[in-house]
């Protein structure tokens, strides 16, 4: 009887992972449904008095679509140039965290970067890649770049890394009761 139970279970996981597959043809128009709506950077003080540079991402995703039950991903590199003009940069990736059926398709994702030692740091160039994992790759359905061309165009000019950067936060938009557009608390 366990043998058969761990079976059935065998299969069943083989058909969901078939499941979450798609095809070329798929990636390409769900790639017309999800986009990087705008980026806004930041400076901001912190509980503690300290300055923080803030990035925030704005994603959209149109609720129309199918195929509406991915988990999308993102990954965001940001490059900072201070007073001395030295670049250092910050680097994170996380998967959309948990919505509900009220979800009308709209994210932020926020990171904050401590300014620490830095002498008036600014952000002089960044790259986000926006999109789902597919037979276990990243497949980027939405791009934007600033200053640079690619993801590792970034990561190869600038090679100072701040180690304190390590998450980043997100956000969602959900219809109310009353039919409102309210934004979740950060998970």
């Amino acid at each position: 009887m366990k043998n058969c139970i761990l079976l059935i279970v065998f299969c069943l996981s083989c058909f969901v992972a078939a499941g979450a597959e798609l095809s070329e043809k798929e990636l390409k128009k769900l790639a017309k449904s999800v986009k990087i709506s705008s980026v806004v950077d930041e400076t901001i003080k912190g509980d503690d008095r300290e300055k923080i540079e803030v990035v925030k991402i704005y994603t959209y995703q149109n609720r129309k679509d199918p195929n509406v039950n991915f988990n999308y991903r993102i990954r965001v590199a940001v490059e900072l140039t201070d007073r001395e003009k030295n670049a250092y940069f910050a680097r994170v990736e996380r998967k959309q965290g948990s919505t509900h059926d009220d979800y009308i398709g709209k994210d932020e994702w926020g990171i904050q970067i401590p300014h620490g030692g830095l002498e008036r740091p600014k952000v002089t160039a960044y790259a986000i890649q926006y999109g789902i994992l597919n037979e276990g790759e990243f497949v980027v359905l939405a791009e934007d770049y600033d200053d640079v061309d690619t993801l590792e165009e970034l990561m190869d000019r600038t090679t100072t890394r701040l180690e304190e950067v390590k998450d980043i936060q997100h956000w969602f938009w959900f219809t109310d009761r009353d039919g409102k557009e309210e934004r979740s608390f950060a998970n």
